[in-house]
């Protein structure tokens, strides 16, 4: 029976060139979901780095992912995402809009 993989190419724009342009091969958990366009934290030889998701994570097995890390030059074992970064709209139920100028006091005199 094959195992299952689930596979992250990101690519690290906040790096100097040319590993800036280059999309790179992670692992994910097995069957975790993660969308093109969202930030990652991933594990590299030069310790942890952000990154963007290039496409949608997907699910393999062994037989595809030797094809795959072979096409994208990847060592086996991948190294791993470490964490995800969703966006999530905070809520302030006190919410005071700081853009507009304070009214003057005014005073009796």
């Amino acid at each position: 029976m094959s195992d299952f993989h689930t596979l992250a190419i990101v690519q690290h724009p906040d790096s100097v060139p040319p590993y800036s342009s280059t999309p790179y091969l992670y692992e994910l958990p097995e069957f975790t979901s993660v969308c093109k366009g969202q930030l990652v934290k991933v594990e590299t030889e030069r310790g942890e780095l952000m990154g963007v998701m290039m496409a949608d994570s997907c699910t393999i097995d062994d037989e595809k992912l030797g094809f795959i890390a072979l096409a994208m030059h990847a060592t086996l074992p991948l190294k791993r995402v470490l964490s995800v970064y969703t966006e999530r709209k905070m809520d302030y139920k006190d919410y005071t809009d700081y853009t507009k100028p304070a009214e003057e006091e005014k005073t009796d005199g």
